[in-house]
């Protein structure tokens, strides 16, 4: 048996604090050398380019590139159907969550459904993993004790303009509505909270629609730039110069 050996290179990602000491604060992982071949290997149809160079430009134009994180996402919404299920009544919840969160009608845009998988033995931390309820009122230390919430999830999107805290305020705001909706409906209390609006959208949206889930998700606020791509140092002037390009793809 042949084993290939090859090195690895990553593409840090710093933080850059006032100081002149740069911490290294997240790391892309890149399973090639810095020549994006492996050792012994030629280059194959799928590489941008036989030069190095070339497709070190390429990885460079993505890497300062708007794509990471131009979408954030206030909310996420969770349900018990299977996404062919819910696909069905996914139309009408761009409408109620304007009227639960008071913006205009058509300013709410939906991802693509994500449906979870099946684990019998539950693992957190995973774009897959299926979404837990609240576990305090239960044991979670035994098997099979943790309560799923949601099999399939839906991201909620606002206009691009908003800022991060007027997402994060209405990503709170639907929170609660939907939390609010879940105890009124398990208390069996629903004529009571009848006369807001909001909250009858959010009992709607929980009853008719079967959303059972809802979390914000987790702000990146560290604020990073990338130092080296492939192995290179790269200067702010080249960032920006890739950052000016991709405003010109837009226009």
């Amino acid at each position: 048996m042949r084993r290939c050996c090859c090195s690895s290179t990553v593409a840090l990602s710093t933080v850059a604090p006032p100081c002149a000491v740069v911490l290294p604060k997240r790391g892309y992982y890149w399973p090639h050398n810095e020549d994006f071949v492996p050792q012994g290997a030629a280059t194959s149809r799928f590489q941008s380019s036989g030069s190095p160079e070339l497709r070190r430009r390429v990885l460079r134009e993505y890497a300062f590139s708007p794509l990471f994180g131009a979408r954030v996402p206030c909310c996420v919404l969770g349900t018990m159907k299977t996404a062919k299920e819910f696909f069905m009544v996914k139309r009408g919840l761009p409408r109620l969550l304007c009227e639960i969160m008071g913006s205009p009608e058509g300013s709410v845009t939906l991802g693509p459904l994500q449906q979870m998988s099946e684990m019998m033995l539950h693992k957190s931390g995973t774009p897959l993993s299926p979404r837990l309820g609240d576990t305090r009122n239960c044991n979670i230390n035994a098997y099979g004790r943790k309560s799923v919430a949601a099999r399939t999830i839906v991201e909620v999107f606002l206009p691009e303009h908003m800022s991060q805290d007027q997402l994060t305020a209405l990503g709170r705001l639907m929170l609660e509505e939907v939390q609010t909706a879940l105890s009124v409906l398990r208390k069996g209390s629903a004529g009571s909270t009848e006369g807001k609006n909001s909250t009858n959208c959010a009992l709607t949206l929980v009853r008719d629609m079967g959303i059972s889930y809802c979390e914000i998700p987790l702000a990146d606020e560290s604020d990073y730039v990338f130092d080296r791509v492939g192995g290179v140092a790269v200067s702010a002037y080249e960032a920006e110069e890739v950052a000016e390009r991709w405003v010109q793809r837009d226009e």
